[in-house]
């Protein structure tokens, strides 16, 4: 009895210290990866503040790169009945994602991959489910340190969609929030949104930027193509750097101009 005690104390301890910097310990299940062991507080702070910029009660949201669900959980906390379609190409962390939320019908699970056209490509399954995606690394990434969970441990032929042909097919004409996550496919993913962006159909973009890993995306690539569409940065968060200072990625919000912000 006493040793239980003085494990639960530990216990108590070591989460107290995890969660001064930003580390929570999670009990693993079905649906939750090894990476969910960390939790990003600030990302989930401007993650809950999409309410401040998306007041509808049942925005649209497309969830590209969902992994095994956690942002779609996080959606369904801030917003009382949003429709969310989720894009998850992984087989292994789309079954999870599809299980995790069976009988929730406004939850849409869609096991393919989101890029600038459509096509069947190979798809890169690594030891870390979450750093799947369409592109290998970089050759030249001596200056990292790579950890063995970018390894590789399958390789699948992806079914690819666009946003604009799944819009059409599913007759969806209005897009409140956006949010991409693909491993360095970001640029691919708002081309083949080309119509949408256009004519201002998609309220607010959120996507993740990969610098110097995948295939060298920019933050000027993605204003190159939002910014004469007349969509503005709204902040930049969530970033990341290699250990020689120079930033290695981070996640930009945009909003149309459209879309009044106070």
């Amino acid at each position: 009895m006493r040793c239980k005690n003085i494990t639960r104390m530990l216990s108590k301890v070591i989460n107290s210290f995890l969660n001064l910097v930003g580390l929570h310990v999670i009990k693993k299940n079905t649906w939750q990866h090894i990476e969910s062991l960390k939790i990003d507080k600030l990302h989930l702070f401007k993650m809950s503040s999409i309410d401040t910029l998306i007041t509808k009660e049942n925005p649209v949201i497309f969830d590209i790169g969902s992994d095994v669900g956690n942002t779609v959980q996080l959606y369904k906390s801030i917003f009382k009945n949003p429709i969310i379609h989720c894009f998850e190409p992984n087989p292994y962390s789309f079954q999870m994602l599809k299980n995790r939320f069976r009988t929730d019908y406004d939850v849409i699970c869609n096991n393919v991959a989101i890029g600038g056209k459509i096509a069947n490509l190979p798809f890169f399954i690594r030891k870390m489910d979450s750093k799947s995606g369409l592109f290998k690394l970089k050759q030249d990434i001596s200056h990292w340190k790579k950890s063995p969970l970018f390894d590789i441990r399958e390789e699948i032929l992806s079914s690819v969609q666009t946003i604009d042909a799944y819009c059409n097919q599913n007759n969806i004409d209005f897009i409140d929030f956006l949010k991409i996550d693909t491993e360095g496919n970001s640029v691919g993913v708002l081309k083949g949104s080309n119509q949408l962006i256009a004519n201002k159909k998609i309220s607010v973009i959120q996507t993740e930027v990969l610098m110097d890993l995948y295939n060298s995306e920019t933050i000027y690539e993605i204003e190159k193509i939002l910014s004469p569409n007349r969509y503005n940065l709204f902040t930049i968060f969530g970033m990341g750097f290699w250990p020689s200072g120079k930033i290695r990625g981070c996640n930009l919000i945009f909003v149309s101009s459209e879309h009044s912000v106070t």
